[in-house]
């Protein structure tokens, strides 16, 4: 099963900014990660060719 070796919990959100979500896992075989949005929604992102590190950028950040 995969280990996940760093979990971010909270973030400082600045309106208007951009976050950068990383991942990084010991598996074998290499896993498939997905990152989800709170409403289920599935976001791109990006795995590192050759690692098991995954990163998602979320963009401009606005209060509701």
């Amino acid at each position: 099963a995969p280990f996940i070796l760093n979990k971010e919990k909270k973030f400082a959100v600045i309106n208007g900014r951009d976050i950068v979500c990383e991942c990084t896992v010991d598996a074998f075989p290499k896993p498939e990660i997905s990152w989800y949005a709170p409403n289920g929604q599935r976001l791109s992102s990006f795995t590192e060719e050759n690692s098991l590190n995954a990163t998602v950028i979320v963009s401009q950040l606005h209060r509701k």
